[in-house]
């Protein structure tokens, strides 16, 4: 198997930690550079948020959008977009997956209804 797969799943260890794991599996390579594109971003940490000064009193009073993407590499079903949705007031969180941004008004209409069936709610405002 090709180093950039071992170095890729191992969750890209520096070359030290690659020839120690190397030492005790020889069949996992050493990779012929000393660091990758990748490497300094997918060992990137998110910060904590600051505490928040919710407004909302009630669930669905204020509701936060947002659209992430275009993403580099496409899923499996060819999506490349996320929309996320979160009440201000619970921090409930819902992601939907997209294929296209044009996909958005769709899921923020089934999203109000859902709110009105199953909560019994309006949603009073939303944010992005």
């Amino acid at each position: 198997m090709s180093h950039n797969i071992w170095h890729m799943w191992l969750r890209h260890p520096s070359r030290q930690r690659m020839a120690i794991l190397n030492k005790r599996f020889p069949y996992i390579s050493l990779p012929n550079t000393t660091s990758y594109d990748v490497c300094h971003l997918a060992k990137q940490c998110k910060f904590t948020f600051p505490v928040s000064t919710s407004y909302a009193s009630f669930t669905f009073d204020v509701v936060h959008v947002d659209i992430w993407g275009s993403c580099a590499m496409t899923s499996m079903n060819g999506d490349r977009y996320f929309l996320t949705i979160v009440d201000d007031h619970s921090r409930f969180t819902w992601l939907y997956i997209m294929k296209n941004k044009v996909e958005t008004h769709v899921h923020l209409i089934n999203f109000v209804s859902m709110v009105k069936t199953q909560f019994q709610k309006k949603v009073l405002k939303l944010l992005e």
